[in-house]
């Protein structure tokens, strides 16, 4: 399980994060999924959250391509994100 869901795109179901699409960095094997938006949430500080409050797309990121730097990476996640089409902005930023 730990190895397929690293760089795959999910969708906040609940919480402050809810609508907001972000790439999972890393699993844990307690059920519970690391994930970044290079906005909101930097490479060097993931959100920790559940995986029954994650919904899965098929798209994914290639985590071989992640640059090195916290910055760039953030940077790198921030633009593919937008580049696969999902939006990040939630309904309250929308106004």
């Amino acid at each position: 399980m730990h190895s397929d869901v690293v760089g795959r795109i999910v969708t906040a179901l609940s919480g402050r994060g809810r609508g907001r699409s972000f790439v999972v960095t890393a699993a844990e094997p307690d059920g519970f999924v690391m994930l970044v938006d290079g906005d909101t949430r930097c490479f060097g500080r993931p959100k920790k959250k559940k995986l029954k409050h994650v919904e899965f797309h098929e798209d994914r990121l290639d985590m071989s391509q992640l640059p090195t730097d916290k910055a760039c990476a953030d940077a790198f996640i921030r633009k593919a994100l937008i580049q696969k089409g999902y939006n990040n902005k939630t309904a309250s930023e929308e106004g």
